[in-house]
């Protein structure tokens, strides 16, 4: 699957990615991606989760408790320093003003990366790591629309990192 997405975000004119933690971001299938949008050739936005946000709901502090469930390393604030990590080098990318971030409070059960053409929904589960979890690619269509819809809600009441422009 990773060797599909990497074509279909080569191919793509955009790509929006909606994570929890954001490591996936680092990983070779998205270098390209990254590249393009500091080259200013592709738009880029990302979403992940906001850890400044002001619960209840912890959202991170409730993913984390099922990862810690599993992960025992994943009891202690582990994933909430991963994401500040994550957003920390995002900012560098997202300076060129092609790549744009933002900060989202909300349950952490899915990666979503959309395209112009596809969607790939990675449901996570609470039992296991999220790189573990099935993907499932979808064309235009009913699913596609609505989780494009999912991406846009979240979007628009998402916040934007400080230093980030």
């Amino acid at each position: 699957m990773a060797e599909d997405l990497q074509a279909e975000l080569a191919r793509a004119r955009w790509v929006t990615v909606m994570t929890s933690r954001g490591n996936d971001l680092q990983r070779h299938v998205f270098a390209d991606t990254l590249r393009a949008a500091s080259a200013g050739t592709k738009r880029v936005r990302l979403l992940l989760p906001d850890p400044d946000a002001v619960g209840p709901p912890d959202w991170i502090g409730v993913r984390e408790a099922e990862t810690g469930s599993f992960d025992h390393a994943y009891r202690s604030g582990l994933l909430r320093l991963q994401i500040r990590q994550n957003i920390s080098y995002l900012t560098a990318h997202a300076a060129s003003g092609q790549m744009e971030m933002r900060l989202y409070s909300q349950p952490h059960i899915a990666r979503i990366v959309l395209t112009d053409r596809v969607v790939y929904l990675t449901q996570y589960e609470d039992t296991r790591h999220g790189q573990l979890s099935p993907v499932k690619k979808y064309r235009r269509g009913d699913m596609y629309d609505y989780l494009c819809r999912t991406v846009a809600l979240t979007w628009d009441h998402a916040r934007e990192p400080s230093g980030a422009s």
